[in-house]
């Protein structure tokens, strides 16, 4: 059966033309009704080389068939049953959900790429600061080594300050500091132009240090070309950059070849023969940072208008000047018996002298304000010397009278305290148990040869009494204070009994350990043995 292609009518195979509508028939126009649905072919060449939609006879049965025919019929007819009548659609899948995970993606996408470049930036500065770190370090160690195995001492100062530099550290400070210190050995002023020339890279408190170092050897060199004035103006600017002068190793030397200038005395080997035979003594009485200096003189001591005067020197402007003196008047064969403390850090200088009623006296001289200050006076017919009797730090005078009244002539000790705002002296009340000085005149406790060798100058008044054996224990007795281990059987028994001796077996009896007043009363007990 063929049907016509424009009206559909139905004609028989062999008719040529429509009975209907008179419509040509030819082969190339009839459909055949098994191919009812007609398959859809788009080449590539008719869509511009689109895809192909090609539904071929057998995948039909897999693919939904739609009746044009049938479908027109059923909407047709839910119009008329419908007035309402919305065609249906065909759903289309919701793509929200896939547009907000597209936005959710671009957003993070976003955030990302503004966080990302931050984070990678603050990993390359971690980075760029480790890496400096740690070639500073390194470069800094380069240099250490390289200053150490220098020769020049030009050399080893630039690769010092090439180490400070790369690396601020103890090691390389220390380092420069040294070198410029070596370089102050042989030539001073290079030292220091040296050190004016690095200044900048330092801190005050490092300069200060260094250039008091350097200062310290230039009054080494000062001493050994016998400019002990010069040596002294060195000191004044050491004290200025915030050093210790007193430490160094000639600062004694330097006291006593100045004091022998301005006074015109014999130059003395040490502070206490100064003190024996010259009536001379230096101490720090105030609160500056020098020491000052006390001269005793005796005026008229053949009349009977005789008198002791007592001078004092401190430095002004790097030199030592007289400043103050006091006479006493009716006085004579004066003498320093020595210089403690009288009032709680107040230190005075205690001169014993004799008066026309045949008496004795001992009068403590205080400084302050560029001035010398009388603080007391005692009297005694026997003597009177400085004790520090109930064992305080603080020394207070005895007086030693012997009563004429009675025929036993019996003799009384008592102790006096002396005050800074010179007050009337008070007395003390020396306790049962305590040491009675009148015993012997240098020894203060019994636990001890020498009590105070270790806190005062001692003088040869409180030596002379000693025996040559108590004179051994007593120049030992400085060695046990700090903890002297003794082979020799004599000493280690008696040291051992002391309530006060702790041995110490890493001593080894180096007097380098020693104080001022160690050393120096160390020497005079050996010298007095040796006589």
């Amino acid at each position: 059966m063929k049907f016509c292609t424009k009206c559909g009518n139905s004609i028989s195979e062999d008719t040529k033309f429509c009975n209907k509508c008179g419509n040509p028939i030819q082969n190339a126009d009839i459909n055949d009704k098994k191919n009812e649905t007609q398959s859809i072919n788009i080449s590539k060449n008719e869509i511009d080389k689109t895809q192909i939609i090609d539904i071929s006879k057998d995948e039909i049965d897999k693919t939904q068939i739609i009746d044009i025919s049938k479908l027109e019929n059923d909407i047709k007819g839910e119009k008329e049953n419908n007035e309402y009548y919305e065609p249906k659609m065909r759903k289309v899948p919701n793509s929200t959900s896939k547009n907000k995970k597209n936005i959710e993606s671009k957003s993070s996408e976003k955030f990302l790429s503004g966080i990302i470049p931050k984070i990678l930036i603050v990993v390359v500065l971690i980075v760029l600061i480790l890496v400096g770190i740690f070639f500073n370090k390194i470069r800094g160690q380069y240099y250490i080594v390289k200053c150490n195995n220098a020769v020049s001492e030009v050399e080893k100062l630039e690769y010092a300050t090439k180490a400070v530099k790369a690396l601020e550290s103890s090691e390389t400070k220390d380092l420069l500091k040294n070198t410029l210190i070596e370089i102050s050995g042989n030539d001073v002023n290079l030292a220091e132009q040296k050190l004016q020339e690095i200044s900048s890279m330092l801190s005050q408190k490092d300069f200060q240090s260094i250039a008091s170092d350097i200062k310290d050897r230039k009054v080494d060199k000062l001493c050994s070309e016998g400019k002990y004035e010069d040596a002294l103006k060195e000191f004044n600017e050491i004290d200025k950059l915030g050093g210790n002068f007193k430490s160094n190793k000639h600062y004694e030397d330097v006291m006593l070849n100045v004091i022998s200038k301005i006074t015109g005395n014999p130059l003395r080997s040490s502070k206490n023969l100064l003190m024996e035979n010259d009536k001379l003594y230096f101490d720090n009485f105030d609160d500056d940072s020098f020491d000052e200096i006390i001269e005793l003189k005796s005026i008229n001591s053949h009349s009977y208008n005789s008198e002791i005067k007592l001078n004092l020197y401190k430095v002004k402007d790097g030199k030592y000047k007289l400043v103050d003196n006091k006479t006493v008047n009716n006085a004579f064969n004066g003498k320093i018996q020595g210089v403690y403390n009288y009032d709680t850090d107040k230190k005075g200088v205690f001169i014993n002298y004799e008066s026309a009623t045949n008496s004795f006296a001992t009068c403590v001289f205080g400084v302050g304000n560029n001035t010398l200050g009388l603080k007391g006076t005692i009297s005694g017919n026997n003597y009177t010397k400085p004790e520090d009797v109930d064992n305080d730090g603080i020394y207070e005078i005895l007086s030693k009278s012997t009563s004429f009244v009675s025929s036993s002539q019996k003799a009384t000790s008592k102790w006096y305290k002396v005050y800074e705002d010179a007050r009337t002296p008070t007395e003390v009340t020396v306790t049962k148990g305590k040491t009675d000085s009148s015993k012997t005149t240098n020894t203060n406790s019994g636990d001890y040869i020498l009590k105070d060798s270790d806190k005062a100058y001692l003088t040869k008044d409180d030596l002379k009494a000693l025996s040559k054996d108590d004179l051994a224990l007593a120049r030992n007795e400085i060695f046990a204070r700090h903890g002297y281990v003794f082979n020799e059987e004599q000493f280690k028994n008696y040291f051992t009994a002391k309530s006060w001796y702790v041995p110490n077996s890493s001593y080894d009896g180096s007097d380098s350990s020693f104080n001022q007043y160690e050393k120096a009363n160390y020497a005079m007990i050996q010298e007095l043995e040796k006589k």
